[in-house]
């Protein structure tokens, strides 16, 4: 996750130029970065997101499953809405 400092959100030191928000409620993850050269949204990005952040000090902690909104997308901005809290791991035990 984005460390805040100075009022403003930067990327963590293992973050590569990506600036990852949870919004306080954690039902909204955004990601952005100035860097970024993607187009229009790939297949990929439509899948749900099975998300660990990582918190520095603390290490990862699964938050939850995210799907992306299209309709709050823009250029090197994008923003996900949880849709789970847990993950149905039983088609890997059965």
């Amino acid at each position: 996750m984005a460390i805040k400092r100075g009022g403003s959100y930067v990327a963590s030191s293992r973050a590569h130029g990506w600036v990852n928000v949870l919004a306080s409620d954690g039902e909204m993850l955004i990601e952005e970065n100035p860097n970024d050269n993607r187009g229009a949204i790939s297949d990929i990005e439509i899948l749900p997101r099975y998300t660990f952040a990582y918190y520095e000090g603390v290490g990862y902690k699964f938050i939850g499953v995210f799907e992306l909104d299209v309709n709050l997308c823009k250029n090197r901005h994008r923003e996900y809405r949880r849709t789970s809290t847990h993950a149905d791991l039983s088609y890997y035990w059965s």
